[in-house]
């Protein structure tokens, strides 16, 4: 899996980034996530990811008590922001 950060410049943290990391080796699109974890996995603060919540302009998320991404979210999330070079959509 590709590093999407820098270790020492993950805002949430090298251990929530190696936990995120673990995650998704062990469940790959299936995994929990939380919102620590896709902060450091994209290199964002925490209060982003949970501004673009509050905005409804970030991943999917799933809230039972406490809110959760699933890693396929996030990737779709991710790539429906590609720009196809050329202008073609």
């Amino acid at each position: 899996m590709a590093r999407l950060v820098d270790e020492s410049k993950a805002p949430g943290g090298a251990a929530d980034l190696a936990e995120a990391q673990r995650r998704i080796a062990a469940r790959g699109g299936d995994a929990v996530l939380t919102t620590r974890h896709v902060a450091a996995l994209l290199g964002k603060a925490v209060a982003t990811v949970r501004d673009w919540r509050t905005t409804r302009t970030g991943p999917r998320y799933i809230r039972r008590g406490s809110v959760s991404y699933l890693w396929a979210d996030v990737q779709a999330w991710m790539n429906g922001g590609a720009v196809t070079p050329g202008g073609a959509q």
